[in-house]
C-alpha cells in the first residue's frame, strides 16, 4: 500500500514539474480589427489613431520576459514588465509593415517607474522596438502621458509605432564590442594577417 501511494506522490510531483517548466512563456496572439481606439492587453496596448487603408488587423502577443536568446544577442536589458510583440496585418492576414501612421504602443506605469523617469529620463527607462526585419533592437522616442489624471491608477509611457516587431519597456544597454567579435573577414583582413605571419 505505501509502495502505491509513494508510486502516485512521485507521478504527480514529475506531472506537476512538466506542467511548470512547459507553461508557455506568452499569451497566445490575439487578433484584433485595426481601427480607431485603445486596445489593451493587460497594463499595456496600443493606442490607434489612424492607420493606412491597407491594414485590417493587427496582432498582438503578450511575452513574459525574459526573452528568447535570438533576440537579445549583444544586449543587456532590464525588463519593467510583459513585452508586446505586435504585426499589422492585411485583409489577407499577411504581414504588412506600416507606414508612419498616429498609432502608439505605451506601456501604464506605476510610482517606481514614475520615479525612474523623473530622475532619468529614457536613460533609465524607455519604450525600446526591436525589427524582426533587421534583426535589431533602437529606441521609440518615449513621451510620458499623465494618464493617471484620467483613470485615477496609472501613468503611462507611450511611443508612435515603428513597424512590425517587439516593444519593451525597460533600460537596455548594448555591446559594443558584439558586432566586432563576429565581423566577418574580408579578403583584406585575410591578406594582412598572412603578411603579418610571414613577418613572425
Amino acid at each position: 500500500m505505501k509502495t502505491r501511494v509513494g508510486v502516485a506522490v512521485l507521478i504527480s510531483v514529475v506531472l506537476a514539474g512538466l506542467f511548470i517548466f512547459s507553461k508557455p512563456v506568452s499569451a497566445a496572439p490575439r487578433l484584433y480589427t485595426a481601427e480607431p481606439r485603445t486596445i489593451e492587453v493587460g497594463k499595456q496596448g496600443l493606442f490607434i489613431s489612424n492607420l493606412p487603408a491597407k491594414i485590417r488587423f493587427v496582432e498582438i502577443e503578450k511575452l513574459t520576459p525574459p526573452l528568447r536568446p535570438k533576440y537579445t544577442i549583444g544586449v543587456d536589458i532590464a525588463y519593467r514588465g510583459p513585452v508586446l510583440d505586435i504585426t499589422f496585418l492585411n485583409e489577407n492576414l499577411a504581414d504588412l509593415q506600416p507606414t508612419p501612421t498616429l498609432t502608439s504602443v505605451y506601456f501604464n506605469i506605476s510610482e517606481p517607474e514614475v520615479k525612474l523617469w523623473e530622475e532619468g529620463g529614457i536613460n533609465e527607462i524607455a519604450i525600446w522596438y526591436y525589427s524582426k526585419k533587421s534583426e535589431k533592437w533602437q529606441y521609440c522616442p518615449t513621451r510620458f502621458v499623465p494618464e493617471k489624471l484620467n483613470n485615477g491608477k496609472y501613468d503611462r509611457l507611450a511611443c508612435m509605432v515603428m513597424g512590425n516587431g517587439i516593444y519593451m519597456l525597460g533600460k537596455m544597454e548594448f555591446d559594443k564590442m558584439f558586432p566586432e567579435w563576429f565581423r566577418p573577414h574580408t579578403k583584406e583582413d585575410a591578406r594582412v594577417e598572412y603578411l603579418l605571419g610571414l613577418m613572425e
